[in-house]
């Protein structure tokens, strides 16, 4: 592993977006060992910005989506 995979691992989200909340809803194939899910992640957002970063370690994201709310 180089150098910078190593830093890579250790990368740490921005302070300007801050998850207050996540839903977790996971869906297990116990006959090819994989799984299904949905996560709701509530978030607080401190400044404009014009990306938020998600982490997702060998995930396959069929869906994506973003609501405001106030």
């Amino acid at each position: 592993m180089t150098e910078a995979d190593e830093k890579k691992l250790f990368e740490r989200l921005t302070r300007l977006v801050i998850p207050t909340n996540y839903d977790v809803t996971i869906q297990p194939n116990l006959e090819d060992f994989t799984f299904k899910g949905k996560v709701l992640v509530d978030i607080q957002v401190q400044q404009a910005t014009n990306k938020i970063v998600l982490y997702a370690a060998e995930l396959e994201i069929s869906q994506a989506s973003i609501s405001k709310l106030f």
